[in-house]
């Protein structure tokens, strides 16, 4: 706790979308669109975000989500 997270620029892209709306779930095909401003297939987007989002929730300390 208190601690800087070391991120890399798609992790910090990850967490701003996120950010903006706490409130509602994305998937992952509306985070790539989010995140770079273009359209995939879902299973496209997850495989380009499913590494970005577990290095995120282990710097987080939330590998279990």
């Amino acid at each position: 706790a208190g601690q800087p997270l070391h991120l890399t620029p798609m992790e910090h892209a990850l967490l701003r979308c996120l950010a903006e709306v706490p409130s509602n779930t994305l998937s992952y095909r509306e985070l790539v669109h989010r995140m770079h401003g273009y359209e995939v297939i879902n299973p496209e987007a997850q495989v380009l975000l499913k590494t970005h989002v577990r290095n995120v929730r282990r710097k987080i300390g939330r590998d279990s989500w």
